[in-house]
Order: structure tokens, then sequence, then C-alpha cells
């Protein structure tokens, strides 16, 4: 509250007022509220001189104050430098509490004034009484007369505060208009089933479909988009995952629905693994286990071995061996492993017309008759005549074996596709002659025969066809070992046998001197006498004997060549102790168009040297005839591919190793392919299965071989002979190349 001043002060007042110390009195008053009107307060008039009092002592008693005080009139005093004054703050006093006593100084007689009566504030709940202080004396200090100083005149009310003019609002900013949301388009309905379902999907390489339900928990739904992916576990068809994907979904209890054609797809992939682990209990050694080695009458290599194993273990597969490994027993093996480990009862095989007699004598010399069955062969020339009788077999197992010519193979032709595909069969044997690359779509016909399931054979060898084609993509159903992957296991030599078969006449006339030959020898055993006229008669039945089948020889030597000069950079001699056989093979080479040459025991020395250099240095000459003489010896070929092929058995095993030394070095990297040309259960069969006993090979050591044999044989050589005469003849005499690899 500001202080009141009075309107006009003379100079001695001024005087006055400087003099006195400045040391206001605090007035302790209430706050006056601010009066309404505008107009400011009346001075008050100048008030009597009084002598200097002490303040009164504050009475118990509180009396209201008045709202103006009054003042005498006096002459006009200074205004004092200084007056401070405190403001107590407004004090609001409950309405039940009693009013705070104020000390006041004595009143003193006031002058009329005029009254300016003050509003309260709108706020103020109850009046608070103004309290006016009473004037202080100041003393005189000069030698002035002693003035009583005029009291402090009460502050008069404030004016009213002029009403704060409040800052005009800063306009708000315009805000920019907010775009009104456009609403999106409802998602469209789901309209998946509640359930999920997984299907197949049908192609060049079938796989499963995986759609989910609407309400599908997270978790199946990984793990159905896991069941087209493959793993080790399950390399051709996730089957594992399905099986778990039933067992979530049973869990959830989220409907799910797999087809029935799902099941039988994965039942094969199944099968594969299940055959696996059967033939890993039941022969845990592997190749190497003696149930494995009892399978056919003679040893088994153990690429062979894992041949068998793999066919039986893939169900339907290829072999696709190198020529000379002896493919053919491999696939009579297996057809044993497959009918001992899972039952099989019935088989069928389907080969070139000219192999059927060949795979009968594979089967006998091999198996032998206490097979528990033996397979149907068939042509697959009369393939579409037979169809109804070789279905009616419903055969377990299908062996299909190939032309050497791709031209020729069924795969070419597809009525004969379309013909065996209606034999069904759980297990299937394809046994693969012509390479490769051949023929594409032949092979990816093959292909999908074996691949029932459309698992991805024809992808992979497709995929494969832009470059080397990778055969671990098609380990499920092919097996392929060259030469030099088996290079340790294979001998010197890899030996094939040709079975020739003989004509009705041939046989009867073979059968025949066989029979002569037979009572000659039990002459002798009975008498021990031997003249050397009969001597001479019984080598000349035995001569006419060996050879036997001549003919079909020479036909059966131009497929041994061709099978050997598949090989680009191949060679092949083909020897003979007979020259007549051997210039007949020449005629006939020669009406092919084919060029050879023919070493004769005429041709020596430099003439000699000459045609073998020619032989090794012409890439178009490829084949050469070779007779059996003294002269004989090393040919000096060290052609890296070259193959031999014997026209007939010689007697004695010691020139069967001159032969073979004539063009084998043991520096030589690859292997001698070795082609024996035999006829069929004959003179020259037994020879080959007697050669081979320990106790009866030193019998035929050294004897009736070649022109120059011994004519006249007496003592311990006439004994030597006629033993091994009778090992010949003997009705027990059993199958032939006992311990040789049929190609």
């Amino acid at each position: 509250m500001a202080s009141t001043s009075s309107p006009r002060k003379t100079p001695s007042a001024r005087a006055r007022a400087a003099a006195r110390p400045a040391t206001p009195d605090v007035v302790e008053s209430a706050e006056i509220p601010a009066a309404d009107t505008q107009a400011a307060p009346a001075p008050a008039p100048a008030r009597k001189r009084a002598p200097r009092k002490t303040a009164a002592k504050t009475t118990g008693k509180t009396t209201a104050a008045p709202s103006v005080t009054a003042v005498e009139a006096m002459e006009p005093v200074a205004e004092p430098a200084v007056v401070p004054e405190v403001v107590a703050a407004p004090i609001e006093v409950p309405p039940e509490a009693p009013a705070k006593k104020t000390p006041r100084r004595p009143a003193r007689k006031k002058a009329a004034a005029p009254v300016v009566q003050v509003e309260a504030e709108a706020e103020t709940a109850t009046s608070v009484p103004d309290i006016t202080p009473a004037p202080v004396p100041v003393p005189d200090t000069a030698a002035e007369p002693e003035v009583v100083p005029e009291p402090a005149q009460p502050p008069a009310p404030e004016p009213a505060p002029e009403p704060a003019v409040e800052p005009a609002p800063e306009p708000e900013p315009i805000p920019e208009p907010i775009p009104e949301p456009v609403a999106e388009p409802a998602p469209p309905p789901d309209l998946r089933p509640d359930h999920s379902a997984v299907t197949l999907e049908r192609s060049v390489r079938h796989r499963l479909h995986w759609a989910a339900g609407r309400r599908c928990p997270p978790e199946l739904d990984a793990i159905g988009q896991a069941l087209d992916t493959t793993t080790d576990a399950a390399p051709l068809a996730n089957d594992l995952a399905l099986i778990e994907l039933v067992r979530v979904a049973r869990e959830r209890r989220h409907p799910l629905q797999v087809s029935e054609e799902v099941w039988d797809w994965l039942a094969q992939a199944r099968d594969m693994r299940a055959r696996v682990e059967h033939l890993e209990r039941t022969h845990p050694a592997g190749p190497f286990c003696p149930a494995i080695a009892a399978l056919v009458t003679a040893p088994l290599r153990p690429y062979q071995s894992e041949a068998a194993l793999y066919a039986a273990c893939a169900g339907r597969s290829l072999l696709a061996d190198d020529a000379g490994l002896g493919k053919t027993v491999q696939a009579i093996a297996a057809l044993r492993l497959i009918g001992q480990g899972f039952g099989a009862e019935q088989a069928l095989v389907l080969c070139p017309p000219e192999r059927v007699e060949h795979w009968q004598a594979q089967w006998s010399q091999w198996v032998g008759a206490d097979a528990a069955f033996t397979p149907v062969f068939a042509s697959l020339a009369t393939l579409a005549e037979d169809i109804d009788r070789l279905r009616a077999l419903d055969a377990d197992v299908v062996v299909v074996d190939e032309p050497v010519n791709a031209d020729d193979a069924p795969w070419a032709h597809p009525d004969h596709v379309a013909l065996l595909q209606t034999l069904a069969s759980p297990w299937a044997l394809v046994i693969a002659r012509s390479p490769l690359d051949s023929r594409p779509d032949a092979w990816r016909a093959m292909l999908d025969w074996i691949d029932t399931g459309h698992f991805g054979a024809v992808t992979a060898f497709t995929a494969g066809q832009g470059g080397d084609l990778d055969l671990d993509t098609l380990a499920p159903w092919m097996l392929r070992r060259t030469k030099t992957m088996v290079l340790r296991q294979l001998p010197e030599t890899v030996e094939l046998t040709l079975l020739v078969a003989l004509s009705p006449d041939q046989r009867t006339a073979h059968d025949a001197g066989l029979a002569q030959l037979r009572r000659r020898v039990q002459r002798w055993q009975r008498s021990q006498f031997l003249g050397s006229t009969e001597q001479r008669q019984l080598f000349q039945a035995l001569h006419s004997l060996r050879q036997c089948g001549h003919d079909q020889k020479v036909a059966a030597a131009l497929s041994a060549i061709d099978a050997a000069l598949q090989t680009p950079d191949a060679k092949v001699v083909v020897f003979s102790q007979w020259s007549a056989h051997l210039e007949a093979l020449g005629a006939a080479l020669q009406s092919r168009g084919s060029a050879f040459r023919h070493l004769t025991p005429e041709v020596f020395g430099d003439a000699r040297r000459a045609l073998v250099s020619e032989f090794q240095q012409e890439a178009d000459l490829r084949v050469l005839l070779c007779s059996d003489d003294e002269r004989g010896g090393s040919l000096g070929l060290r052609h890296a591919a070259t193959a031999v092929v014997h026209l007939d058995r010689p007697w004695n095993p010691a020139l069967l190793m001159q032969r073979l030394s004539r063009v084998h070095r043991t520096d030589r990297v690859r292997l001698v392919p070795v082609h024996h040309l035999v006829v069929q259960d004959s003179v020259e069969s037994r020879l080959v299965q007697a050669q081979q006993s320990d106790t009866a090979r030193e019998h035929f050591v050294g004897l009736v071989d070649g022109p120059h044999a011994d004519v006249f044989l007496d003592g311990p050589r006439l004994t030597r002979f006629m033993s091994a005469l009778q090992a010949l003849v003997d009705d027990q005499a059993s199958a032939p190349d006992a311990g040789l690899n049929a190609g």
C-alpha cells in the first residue's frame, strides 16, 4: 500500500524533516482494499502540535479503525525523506477465531474529514479492520523550540490500481489441415479351409505340396514348409518331416488331411531305407561277409559284391560299369541276394536274342541247379509277342540286359518302353552296355522306367547334359565304376568268357565224337595200352571236337572286337592256333571294311617288326590277327589300350600265358581286357574247367597244342595225356569257365 503525501510543505518543514533521524516508525497495518472510485481522497487538515508522549500500551481490546483518519489543519511540513512502510499481508481469520489484538496509540481528536468508503474485495469472505498506527514524536535537535513532530498521517487509501491490461493474445497459428484418414480397404476374407492339407504334385520330379489352413499353428506351418526339403536321413523324400507334422497336428488338435497317394509315394522311399537297414543287420561285414561270397560258386571280387548289395538295397537301379568288369555275374549275385534276403520267388531276364543262351549258361555256371528259383530268360526282340505271358509271371525282379548297340536298345523305341512299363515289380535292374551320352533320349526313358516314383532321376540326368554328368546326383539309381576306380581289386587282366552255341547238326556231330573219345579212354583204363595208330586216330578226333563251332566263333569274335573298340584309342589282337579260323575272321572283317593285319608264322625278321610297327602307329589300323608259332615271343605291343581275343582255348596253359605276354607289359597303366570264345557244353568248355583245377592243371602242360605237338606218346607222357583226356570226357564234368568273370 502506497503512503499518502502532503499536498504542500513549507521550507521550514523541509528543514526540520531533514534534521530528523531516519528512523521511521514501523507501521503495521492491514491491507486496505482498493477503492472502486478513480478520484484521489481529499487532503486531511493539519493537526495541532502536542507534547511528545510515549506510545500507549496496547490495550486488550481491539477497536475498529476508521476507514480514513482526520488530520488537523496545520502548516505544511516538509515531507520526510524516506518513510518506509511495512505492509502486513492480509490475514484471513476463520469465522470462529477471536480477532487478534493489535496495540494502538491513544486516540487523538480528529478533524472531520470526508470519508471515503472502500469496498472490500469480492474475494474476501470477512472484513479486515484497518489499523492506523499512532504518530511517533520526533525530537528537535536544534536550539529551536521543541516542536512536536506532526504525527504521520495515516496512509490514504491507495487508489484502485488500474486494471492490468493483459497483452493481446498472439494469434494462434492456424494449424495445417489434417487430412482425414483414408479408410483402408477391408482385407479380403480368408477363404482357406479350417484344415491343413498335404498333397502330391506330379511332375518330372514329384514333390509334396503343403497348404496351411485358416487357423494353422505357426509351429505346424514351419514343419509343413520343410516337407519338400530332403535330408541325409531322408534323401529321396522327407517322410520323416511328414510324420512329425502329423504328430504335432494331433497334439495341437488341428485338422490335417494327407492324401492316400502321398503315403503310397513315400512308401517307396521308406522301402529303400528299410532294405538298407535289413541288409546291415544280416550282412554286417558288407561285401566281405561270408554270406555274400556264398551267393555264387566262384569267388566274387569286392566291387562285384558291392554291386549285388547295391542292387538289393536300391530296389530299382542301373548297373553301368565299364566293359570287362563282369556285369553279368554281378546281376546273378544280386538276384541270388534278393531271393535269399527278401524272399523273391520269380525273376525275369530280358536280353538280346544272341545272349539268351549265354545267360542260361552263366546261371548254370555260377549258381547250379540247387537255386531257390531260376529266372525266366526271354528275348527283347519278341517282347511284344510274349508280353501277356511275361506279365502273367508277376516277377518280383526284372533284369533288362541292353544290346551293345544303343540304337537296338528298347529305350529307343516308345512302343517297347510302353510294354516295359506294364511289367511292374519291386526290384528292377538294367545292365547298360552303351555309353551314357550315346542317346540322351533313350537314357531319359530308361531312367524314367527305373525311377517309377519320379524322385528325380530324369531331372538329375537332364541337368548333367549341359556339362559333365555328376554321378552323385544319380547315386540312388545308378552304380558306375571304371576300371581305374577298382584297379587295386583287379588282376593284370580282366577275363570275359563268351559262350558260343552249336547248331543242331554240329551238336549231333560233337556228341558222337565225344562218345567215341569216352570209349577209347575207358578201353585204355582197362588195358593200359594204346598203339600209335590208335593214338593218331584219338588226336584227330580230339582236334576235330576242339574246332567245332567254327562259324559261330567268327560271329562272336566280331562282337567281341566291336565291344573292345568302343574305347576310342583301343586296339585288338586276336589269337588262334588254327590258321583257317583266322583267315575266316579276316574275310569277315574285310567284308565290313575294317582294316586289319595278319601275322602268320611265315612272317619273321624285319618283315615281322615292320608289321608290328605299322599296327602300333597307324590310328586307323586297329585289329591284328596273330597265329601261334614257336617264333612267338613278345610282339612288343606297348600300346596303352590293347585288348586280347582268344578265338580258341589252348590246351596248354603255358601257351595261354605266352599269348598274353606278347601284348602285356608290367609297366602298363591300363589293364588288358581278355575275351575267351568258348563253345557251350563242349570239350573246349570242359577244358576251361579242368585247367582251373590245381590237381588237373599239370596234365595239360606241353602236350597236344599246335601243329608241332608231339605225334607219338609213350611212357609217363602217354599216361599224363590219357589222365587229362579222362577229365574232359567224364560224364560228371561240370559247366565251363569256372572262376572267370562273365561279361
